[in-house]
């Protein structure tokens, strides 16, 4: 009994079955019949401990993968928007030469038009 983490719960039962048909002869065995029981309900308790820490496991690697996961898309994220500031400086730039240039188209026309009246 002292290493109940091993023992398997079938081994338990059968042990109560058997403390049970000896009480059933009037041999006094209920203590007996209480230790096994309370080892079989000790092992049941210790099982689902164990499958809870497994689960808590579970759950903290899957805290641990979203973590890691928000983080990368936090990365792509800053990417892109780097990336979007870049092109808006681009098209800003873009627009200003476009802007610049049909002004100075405007005014090459202009001064084409006062020569070519001027003739």
């Amino acid at each position: 009994m002292n290493n109940l983490i091993e023992t398997e719960e079938g081994i338990l039962e059968r042990n109560i079955c058997i403390v049970d048909i000896i009480r059933n002869k009037n041999v006094e065995v209920d203590w007996l019949y209480k230790r096994i029981t309370a080892a079989l309900e000790a092992k049941k308790t210790l099982k689902q401990f164990g499958t809870l820490v497994e689960k808590g496991n579970n759950n903290m690697k899957s805290i641990e993968d979203a973590k890691i996961k928000l983080g990368e898309v936090e990365a792509r994220k800053k990417r892109i928007l780097d990336e979007e500031t870049s092109c808006q400086k681009e098209l800003a730039i873009a627009k200003d030469k476009f802007t610049k240039a049909s002004q100075r188209n405007s005014i090459e026309k202009q001064r084409a038009r006062r020569e070519t009246h001027s003739y």
